[in-house]
């Protein structure tokens, strides 16, 4: 799609606004989808704080303390990054960054039904290294691609591709978070005819306004319970979903910086 559109806008201009043909040289196409796959998966940092909020029973405090610890390494590993970008080259480090991050979403998801600070700490922490391992060294592949005649417009578009991957990444991810618990819990729910009364609509968000739902429909206590546990269970699979997802994008990652990149940025 870029690369079509890149061929457009060349087409209707010589010299458009959005020079989209800068990024068909495989390199600079390569580590620009890193950074946006990246951009992506780094906005499930968002639904894990609530995650572990809704589900872990943690506080607002404990949760966006997790959050912050899982991207400090962003801020130690950075320099780390450039160091071995300049030393080895930009592909080793991305692609060392792309396994990091699905190995870290593959260990969370082990860890997901006996969860402990330290045992979150244990695959957060090497995901926020190995999102510092992919950015600092694609932006050095993208930027070290062109003449200062270009570093300016060029700058700009690496900034746009990351912001577009934040934004379509949290959109994507949330929706997909969202549409699995409800759908993986009125599955639990159409089995116990004592719960069949509660409709798909009220089951929306159900942990959040699960004393609403059960003042409403004047559920028994076991009933509230029984609703409870399938509401958890629904979280936790989806939530089980959504790392694996992000795994495999990380693992597709990985795939085309080996296909683009290997031969090409030493």
């Amino acid at each position: 799609l870029l690369s079509q559109t890149s061929h457009l806008t060349r087409t209707i201009h010589p010299k458009p606004y959005l020079p989209l043909f800068l990024l068909r040289k495989p390199p600079v196409l390569a580590a620009s989808l890193s950074i946006f796959m990246t951009s992506s998966i780094l906005t499930l940092t968002v639904l894990w704080s609530i995650h572990f909020q809704n589900i872990f029973s943690y506080t607002p405090a404990e949760a966006g303390g997790l959050s912050l610890l899982s991207n400090l390494p962003l801020l130690l590993a950075a320099p780390l990054a450039g160091a071995l970008a300049d030393k080895h080259g930009t592909y080793y480090p991305i692609s060392a960054g792309f396994l990091l991050m699905s190995g870290s979403l593959l260990w969370l998801n082990q860890i997901v039904h006996t969860p402990t600070p330290l045992s979150i700490l244990s695959a957060i922490i090497p995901f926020g290294i190995g999102v510092s391992l992919i950015l600092t060294p694609a932006y050095t592949a993208v930027l070290g691609s062109f003449s200062e005649k270009y570093l300016g417009v060029v700058s700009g578009m690496t900034t746009m591709v990351k912001q577009l991957g934040n934004t379509i990444g949290f959109t994507l991810f949330s929706t997909l978070y969202s549409y699995a618990t409800q759908t993986l819990l009125v599955a639990q729910i159409s089995q116990q005819d004592s719960l069949k009364k509660i409709s798909s609509k009220q089951l929306d968000g159900a942990l959040s306004h699960l004393h609403t739902i059960t003042q409403k429909l004047h559920l028994s206590l076991s009933e509230t319970l029984l609703l409870k546990k399938y509401a958890i269970n629904a979280a936790q699979r989806a939530f089980t979903a959504l790392n694996n997802t992000a795994a495999l994008l990380s693992i597709l990652g990985f795939a085309i910086v080996c296909y683009m990149m290997k031969k090409k940025l030493k």
